[in-house]
């Protein structure tokens, strides 16, 4: 019987590995930060008019997935972008006297790919992706005894976008400027990491958002939420100790060509010497008199530290007149 099987001396099993999905967590965690700065979450429909994105470079009339049996003409196809279901929010409010809005929205996205399907793969000719959209619109606090509100800008939109970027180890540095995408908006930029997109953000077209019947400037971005997440399951930087020894700051002012950008400036600077270099920030632009045509002013300041020992003067000196010659060579820049 059952008494006489011979007992093993041990059970070898295996374990599986479960990873957990931190895609929930992390979207609750900004969820909640963003709520916590005033913002109000949206939910739009998925299905948009087609007629919508006549004109709008960036989404062509053949990338967008139609519905075989609309409901109306308004809703004959899937969304290639969240910003007109943003402005439909953005022109009911302020119908309603609510001119001040932000919003937020995790939202999918779709498109076609090109690619044939086929029996086996017979999604192979569509895309969907997950995206968090902010839009901003009106002031950005109301007038109170502390002093009068700010209209929202282009820079209020970046600095929040930014702060998201930097829940997941992104910083400014990390990043690179790329052109908006065609026709959404009148002006704008795209975020990039090496090669990969990370956000575009900018003021809404005026043609498109009269489209919508919104007549107020409507500042809307757009983060790749699949993009973080690869970022954040790669791990996150562990934490760093205090560093022992003091930052010196350097300014240079620079006589620059009119169509070169701090970013390019930033990315250069970096480059030549991102080991000592901590922070760069720019604190004054001047064109005008004195400066010729074509020209503008930067002065940039250049927080410097070194985590093995304190900089002396000799290394501090010979740091910032590569900084100079890089400036020079790839820029044409000269010290005003």
């Amino acid at each position: 019987g059952f008494d006489r099987v011979p007992q093993p001396e041990g059970v070898r099993f295996a374990l599986p590995a479960v990873r957990e999905d931190i895609a929930p967590s992390l979207k609750y965690e900004v969820s909640e930060r963003l709520a916590g700065r005033g913002f109000h979450e949206l939910m739009a429909i998925s299905l948009n008019a087609r007629g919508d994105y006549e004109g709008i470079a960036a989404f062509p009339q053949e990338s967008l997935v139609g519905i075989v049996n609309p409901l109306s003409a308004d809703l004959n196809v899937l969304r290639p972008t969240l910003v007109m279901g943003a402005l439909d929010a953005v022109a009911r409010n302020v119908a309603r006297q609510r001119p001040n809005l932000s919003f937020f929205e995790f939202g999918n996205v779709f498109a076609l790919t090109g690619k044939p399907s086929s029996r086996e793969h017979p999604l192979e000719a569509y895309s969907e992706h997950k995206r968090l959209a902010l839009t901003l619109t009106g002031m950005s606090h109301e007038d109170s005894w502390q002093g009068k509100g700010s209209p929202v800008d282009v820079f209020t939109l970046k600095g929040e976008i930014l702060s998201i970027l930097g829940l997941f180890g992104v910083g400014v540095h990390d990043l690179s400027y790329g052109d908006a995408p065609e026709g959404l908006y009148q002006h704008g930029a795209t975020l990039l990491q090496g090669k990969t997109v990370l956000a575009h953000f900018g003021l809404v077209s005026p043609s498109l958002a009269k489209r919508k019947s919104v007549k107020t400037e409507v500042y809307f971005g757009e983060i790749d939420w699949e993009a973080l997440m690869a970022i954040a399951r790669k791990g996150q930087e562990g934490i760093k100790a205090l560093p022992k020894f003091p930052e010196v700051r350097r300014d240079l002012a620079l006589l620059l060509d009119a169509n070169v950008r701090f970013a390019d400036l930033a990315a250069s600077a970096l480059k030549a010497e991102g080991r000592l270099i901590q922070r760069i920030g720019l604190f004054d632009v001047y064109e005008g008199e004195k400066i010729a045509a074509g020209k503008k002013s930067y002065a940039l300041s250049f927080i410097l530290q070194d985590e093995k020992g304190t900089l002396n003067d000799k290394a501090i000196d010979r740091c910032m007149k590569k900084l100079i010659s890089t400036f020079e060579r790839e820029f044409g820049a000269s010290l005003r």
